[in-house]
């Protein structure tokens, strides 16, 4: 098993990315931004990257559908958008509650919609034409997660409220709330068996039930800390703690975290620990992170602006199609950051030439360094993939 190497790194936004989503062909990748914008980032050599524009306040969340063919977005304005993402960008525009939409969601089998809000509840829409189904009642307080069940016949929601709900669909009512966090609840996930939901709170931990017995069956404490460098973020209400976690790989095995300390980490949910720990935003909290479908790669995104694309490594898998030139957007493709788990720790440097487009520019900055961990010395910088020295 190697490490997780950074394959990409996509500037454009200009301020939090708040979410991200891939394509399920593995084609695209989705993110929203405080910028009040939604990018569509193309893979494939030459391809430039797609600015949604529209919503009146900061996108708060994104989501593809299963087939690919339509991309939402939900804001601050109260709307949740559905787009086309391709260069046409058809739109249509519902709006979905009476206060800021925290999240927005497309079931498994492509059939609903969810959505949750600061009005303190979680509404289910039809696909069809956006239209509205019933409202799930119940949190006291905003609503900052909803999340389906892969079967989509439950629904997870997490709220300031300090619960996380468990909804049957079928009746239409809550069949479970969990009060085991002593703070707000961030975010919620569903793992792909449909037996266990993960949480994640501003009391800095994130735990795992089994909805079967109802039983904690995981809990690690301090998951994330408030230690990043202050930042007028969306994520910055927390104080603290994870601000985002997603189930990954292929039997869901792998948990991935972001958090007020600006760093991403991987647990090994198998052995039950932290796993991974990188460092590759800069500047304040890291702010969302999902797996692909298959668990091959990952995106991160945080307060820098930043879109970063890893290749995961805990098993062999394809490679994306190498980037080249700048985004339709004008910012260049560019990056650095560092791996470090309890052996070692790489450190690494990526750079394009936005000027030349096709002629790489190895730089050396502050994310290029010598590390003495366990009596070794690694230095590692890469450029276009390839070690240096």
């Amino acid at each position: 098993m190697q490490d997780p190497t950074l394959e990409r790194s996509f500037r454009g936004h200009r301020d939090v990315v708040t979410e991200l989503a891939f394509k399920p062909n593995m084609l695209q990748l989705a993110s929203g931004s405080m910028d009040g914008s939604v990018m569509v980032w193309n893979f494939k050599p030459q391809m430039r990257a797609l600015r949604f524009v529209g919503h009146k306040g900061p996108v708060t969340s994104v989501d593809f559908s299963q087939s690919g063919n339509v991309l939402a977005s939900a804001s601050r304005d109260k709307t949740v958008r559905l787009w086309t993402p391709n260069v046409k960008g058809d739109v249509t525009v519902f709006k979905a509650h009476t206060s800021t939409v925290r999240s927005v969601r497309f079931s498994h089998d492509g059939e609903a919609m969810l959505t949750c809000a600061d009005d303190k509840s979680v509404k289910v829409w039809s696909t069809h034409r956006a239209k509205f189904q019933y409202t799930l009642a119940g949190h006291m307080n905003w609503v900052r997660s909803a999340r389906f069940s892969p079967d989509s016949r439950l629904v997870v929601s997490g709220s300031d409220d300090k619960s996380v709900k468990l909804w049957d669909l079928a009746s239409k009512s809550c069949v479970k709330t969990y009060w085991d966090h002593t703070g707000m609840i961030t975010s919620t996930a569903f793992h792909p068996s449909g037996t266990i939901i993960a949480s994640a709170s501003t009391d800095k931990s994130i735990k795992l039930h089994d909805i079967r017995m109802h039983k904690l069956i995981q809990h690690y404490h301090d998951a994330h800390t408030g230690s990043a460098s202050p930042s007028t973020t969306e994520a910055a209400w927390a104080g603290g703690g994870p601000n985002s976690i997603a189930f990954g790989g292929p039997g869901g095995e792998w948990l991935i975290s972001t958090g007020m300390d600006g760093l991403v980490k991987i647990w090994d949910l198998k052995e039950g620990h932290l796993f991974y720990t990188l460092h590759g935003h800069q500047n304040g909290p890291t702010t969302a992170a999902v797996f692909s479908p298959d668990g091959t790669f990952f995106a991160t995104g945080g307060s820098d602006a930043q879109v970063m694309v890893w290749k995961s490594n805990f098993d062999s898998g394809v490679t994306l199609n190498s980037a080249s030139g700048a985004d339709a957007a004008g910012g260049d493709i560019s990056g650095g950051g560092a791996i470090r788990n309890t052996k070692y720790e790489i450190i690494f440097s990526l750079h394009f030439c936005s000027q030349t487009q096709d002629t790489p520019r190895r730089t050396c900055t502050s994310s290029c360094h010598a590390h003495y961990l366990h009596g070794t010395l690694k230095i590692v910088d890469i450029v276009l993939g390839q070690p240096t020295y």
